[in-house]
């Protein structure tokens, strides 16, 4: 049982439990001390806007409740996007590997082909050589 005369003979338990603060949540009779109440911890706050909400008219209620979803929305498409650009980002890390590795194999290609044209004229050297002997 709560009794909201008796908020300072909460125990510790009450105080763990935040039973305390809730009382004083509950036992506040204006918007401004809701607020300053709620300003102690994120839970308040999002329950003290929600009391305020619930008793605003239809109209401001509805423009509350499209703000809300409308910036859910926003958080939604960014982290889809932090998402899909953190995989894009793999993504071209991989084919940086993948030319990397390309550029490697033509490098090892070309050497081996100059090394062996070098071998190539060597000969052709060494024939001619023997053809001006004859």
């Amino acid at each position: 049982m709560l009794d909201l005369n008796q908020i300072e003979l909460a125990t510790e338990e009450d105080r763990q439990w935040k039973l305390d603060y809730w009382a004083r949540l509950l036992k506040t009779r204006t918007w401004e001390e809701l607020k300053m109440l709620s300003q102690q911890d994120e839970i308040f706050q999002e329950t003290c806007e929600t009391v305020f909400r619930l008793n605003q008219d239809d109209e401001v209620r509805y423009w509350c409740e499209a703000c809300e979803e409308a910036d859910r929305v926003a958080r939604t498409i960014e982290s889809r996007y932090k998402k899909d650009l953190a995989k894009k980002n793999a993504i071209i890390a991989e084919q940086g590997n993948v030319i990397a590795e390309q550029e490697q194999v033509i490098a090892q290609q070309k050497a081996e082909n100059e090394r062996q044209l070098a071998e190539r004229d060597a000969q052709i050297a060494r024939l001619q050589a023997l053809l001006e002997q004859k």
